[in-house]
């Protein structure tokens, strides 16, 4: 009996993978597409979040391709003109490739440093006849700890 119960598990998740898999045609019915992008990214935003104050000026952010040691500088990005109600910046990329961002804050007469940096990729699912896209690494954090 135990045998039984555990042959029957067992094909159960064998049943349940392959459908997760894409290997299980299943009825287009029974498949939501609103969160499938169905075009393969090439140009996604990198979201890079910064820490917003009255008292002291805008953070400048430094955007390089690669890692910080390596100084390849691509763009400087003045949050001046972000609007006040936003503490991020969304900055046009190319996936498959390491970014870094540097913020540059000011405290009295101290500059104060922060650093992030993640590599940029993309990857796919299957649902139902669909393949799926999405990029992941495409969010920084160049806040301010208290």
């Amino acid at each position: 009996m135990k045998k039984l119960f555990f042959l029957l598990l067992f094909v159960l998740s064998l049943i349940s993978c392959t459908s997760k898999l894409g290997l299980v045609d299943t009825s287009s019915d029974e498949c939501d597409y609103s969160q499938c992008n169905s075009q393969e990214p090439g140009r996604v935003n990198l979201e890079v979040k910064f820490t917003r104050s009255a008292v002291q000026r805008s953070p400048k952010i430094f955007l390089l391709l690669g890692r910080f040691e390596e100084q390849n500088y691509l763009d400087t990005i003045s949050t001046d003109t972000v609007p006040a109600y936003r503490d991020y910046v969304l900055i046009p990329v190319d996936v498959d490739h390491y970014y870094s961002v540097v913020a540059e804050y000011f405290r009295g007469d101290d500059t104060i440093y922060a650093l992030d940096g993640s590599y940029v990729f993309k990857t796919f699912y299957y649902l139902c006849d669909s393949i799926c896209w999405q990029v992941k690494g495409n969010s920084l954090n160049i806040k301010l700890k208290n």
